[in-house]
């Protein structure tokens, strides 16, 4: 078994854990609204816009072995720019009014979610850092036909699904690239663990932002 094969048994624990979960289960029922989709969307905008500046930081920290993978892990970063304007535009799509959402604070689980790559780059172990990348890429490609599908049966039109159309296609492609860094990157037994830890660790993190979101739209009235 490779070291994706291995992170993904290990995460996949935490992925049935979450799909357990009163919100995940409205959901796979279709007994959400559209304002819970458009709360998960407003805190994607802010997550995903951090996402490629993170993970140049998170090449900044590989060794003299590790920089062989520089260029390719700078254009997958690149790749990510502006993909926070597609839950923007999503947003929009759904006739929300996204113009002073820049200028917003993002919900404190969002944060948190944010910030974990951080801390696990400069305090941990920035190989980490993959188990991060992990779980973004992997999820979409798995579930994202499946939340689409949902989606729709809400009544969420085709030109307000990009984000998530975007990220079940184009993370096939990115799914293999975290093959390969797992590969070249993880050195030892302790660098698997720390990635196995850190995408169980976003799987919780991120499921924490979206159910947060589901949970503040009645509080928010402009949903």
């Amino acid at each position: 078994m490779d070291y994706f094969d291995q992170v993904k048994t290990e995460w996949l624990k935490s992925v049935e854990k979450t799909n357990q979960s009163a919100w995940a289960q409205r959901l796979y029922k279709g007994d959400l609204q559209l304002k819970h989709y458009k709360a998960y969307l407003r805190e994607t905008y802010f997550h995903a816009g951090r996402n490629p500046q993170i993970q140049t930081i998170s090449a900044a920290k590989f060794t003299n072995e590790q920089r062989k993978l520089t260029r390719q892990v700078f254009q997958h970063a690149i790749s990510e720019i502006a993909h926070d304007l597609l839950a923007l535009n999503d947003l929009k799509a759904l006739g929300h009014d996204v113009s002073k959402i820049p200028d917003e604070m993002p919900l404190p689980d969002t944060i948190a979610l944010v910030s974990f790559p951080l801390y696990v780059i400069n305090y941990l172990n920035p190989v980490g850092y993959l188990g991060y990348l992990f779980h973004l890429e992997v999820l979409p490609t798995m579930n994202g036909p499946k939340y689409m599908e949902i989606l729709k049966g809400m009544g969420v039109p085709e030109e307000a699904l990009t984000f998530i159309q975007e990220h079940a296609t184009v993370d096939q492609y990115h799914t293999e690239l975290i093959r390969s860094y797992l590969q070249e990157l993880v050195q030892s037994k302790e660098d698997l663990e720390f990635v196995i830890y850190c995408a169980q660790t976003t799987c919780h993190l991120h499921w924490k932002m979206i159910t947060g979101a589901f949970e503040s739209v009645d509080s928010r009235p402009d949903l």
